[in-house]
């Protein structure tokens, strides 16, 4: 087993001057493309410079190219590391001078083989078998399509490392994007004005804004008395609010009956808005009076803030309206009916009025 010899140590900065190598003289072939590969390489990838050995003028970067990145060394180091060089431009002549700062330590080798490797493999003019794509191969064994599993293929590392830089500079070109999509976040932020305008729907609610809501609008500190159950037509209700520890000493809230098995035609009024002082107030839900209705019906108050629909606050329990029991009809009706002394008939003022004389005589 062959002895590694350390020439320099390892240098993980780039700039250390123990591991820069100046002047190193590389004789290159006769061929298209002519491969350097420096003695104590790799190499930084910053730091190489090149020089025409005749003409002593450094090559230019569109006189060579480094044909491929050393991934481990690169990922373990954070800077872009090489084996190799190409020198593409045929009027370079047959020697060059190399300057580089040497990665050193175990990573350093002396591989003149990659030269020939290189060479040949840019040099080989034959064309392409683009059927098998395989040379030299018996014809007693034609090719064929077949599958291989994953887990027995290697070797990709290079290519996943290329394919991560195309990534990252997909990812950097798309940065308006992804600025569009912060901004679009930020717009639709909620603040503590939206909290008390009821305009939260669609928006993310930051921690400070959530406290405020949890503050001032926690739906535990919202009462309303009485909880009745049930009233009549054509009776009111009244309702009072009371909030605990509210926005303003003036403010306004908003309600509306949700009707169940009701109907608007039940109230004279199915919303509105109610105005607090120090957090209390009071308003009253009025009934029509609709005869000759065979069920009670059912409904709830809901109560919103920054307007009906809104920001919903609280909600009743379910209240019934009772059937109105009195039967009512016209004295025309009852001028045809046969039951006209029907404890049924209501006996109100308007009947008394019309026909005062036919209820003197069916009362005497």
């Amino acid at each position: 087993m062959s002895q590694i010899v350390q020439r320099f140590m390892l240098d993980e900065t780039g700039v250390n001057p123990d591991n820069l190598v100046s002047g190193e003289v590389v004789q290159l072939s006769d061929r298209r493309f002519r491969c350097v590969v420096p003695k104590h390489g790799p190499f930084f990838v910053d730091s190489i410079r090149l020089y025409d050995g005749e003409t002593q003028q450094p090559l230019q970067k569109a006189q060579y190219s480094i044909p491929m990145i050393s991934q481990e060394a690169t990922l373990r180091l954070g800077l872009e590391v090489a084996d190799s060089v190409i020198i593409e431009d045929e009027t370079v002549a047959s020697t060059v001078l190399v300057t580089y700062q040497a990665v050193g330590g175990l990573l350093q080798n002396n591989i003149a083989n990659v030269v020939t490797i290189f060479e040949t493999f840019l040099n080989d003019n034959r064309s392409i078998d683009w059927v098998t794509g395989i040379y030299g191969k018996p014809n007693a064994y034609p090719p064929s399509e077949h599958a291989h599993a994953v887990a027995d293929l290697f070797g990709f590392e290079a290519l996943t490392f290329v394919f991560e830089q195309i990534r990252q500079a997909i990812l950097l070109g798309n940065t308006p994007a992804y600025e569009m999509i912060f901004d679009a976040l930020i717009n639709a932020k909620a603040s503590k004005a939206d909290v008390n305008a009821g305009e939260i729907n669609n928006k993310l609610v930051p921690l400070d804004v959530l406290q405020h809501a949890a503050k001032y609008y926690n739906f535990n500190t919202f009462k309303v008395t009485p909880m009745v159950s049930l009233f009549r037509q054509d009776k009111s209700l009244l309702f009072k609010i009371e909030t605990s520890r509210p926005l303003s000493e003036i403010d306004t809230i908003y309600w509306r009956v949700e009707h169940i098995d009701t109907n608007p035609t039940d109230f004279i009024s199915n919303s509105g808005a109610l105005q607090l002082y120090r957090g209390e107030g009071q308003f009253s839900l009025q009934a029509t009076d609709t005869p000759n209705v065979e069920d009670d019906r059912k409904f709830v108050v809901v109560f919103y803030r920054g307007g009906i629909g809104k920001l919903e606050l609280f909600r009743t329990f379910e209240i019934t309206l009772k059937k109105n029991n009195r039967f009512s009809i016209s004295i025309l009706d009852a001028s045809v009916t046969c039951c006209l002394n029907s404890p049924r008939l209501g006996k109100h003022p308007t009947v008394f009025s019309t026909n005062r004389g036919i209820w003197g005589q069916i009362q005497s």
